[in-house]
């Protein structure tokens, strides 16, 4: 008060006041992936609901695999939202990160779907995956029911006969 009152007798001028300048929340849109990735893990529930669009896409199309991770993370777990299955799949189609490809079987294994376990045993039988990933691939589909994943492969044992009989042991 007495500073106050000095400065307005000396300056003219009352004392600056000062605000605590809180720094922008992290956007789902920004070009920096650390942002990117801060604001897609401090989504609670039910920003996860009113995001999921963008988030399909994130875990679609995301530059940053650790970014398309976590869009994946919370569309299977935070969220559950059995919505999603259809744009888990089609990441299923183009993921090449191997850290990342685990979680993404993982997650589309979690909604035990009909679309779901055909894709992933679609993409056992389609090859390509270091051994590593394969066995993540195979450990997801043995956490599914047996008749479901016999089923699937049944249907597309023509893809790959050799491929077919081997994901019945690994995974039946």
């Amino acid at each position: 008060m007495i500073r106050e009152a000095l400065l307005v007798a000396l300056m003219g001028c009352a004392a600056p006041t000062y605000t605590a300048v809180t720094p922008a929340a992290p956007s789902l849109t920004a070009r920096d992936a650390r942002e990117r990735m801060s604001a897609v893990n401090g989504l609670d529930v039910p920003g996860v609901f009113r995001e999921r669009e963008r988030l399909r896409a994130m875990a679609r199309d995301d530059a940053s695999p650790e970014v398309r991770a976590a869009a994946i993370a919370n569309l299977a777990y935070v969220a559950g939202d059995v919505d999603s299955v259809p744009a888990l799949i089609g990441a299923l189609a183009s993921e090449q990160d191997p850290t990342v490809q685990p979680r993404l079987f993982a997650a589309i294994a979690r909604f035990r779907t009909a679309e779901g376990v055909d894709a992933l045993v679609q993409r056992y039988l389609d090859g390509g995956l270091v051994p590593a990933r394969e066995a993540d691939l195979a450990s997801a589909l043995a956490g599914l029911s047996d008749a479901d994943v016999k089923a699937s492969i049944d249907r597309h044992r023509a893809r790959s006969p050799e491929r077919a009989a081997l994901l019945e042991a690994e995974a039946l």
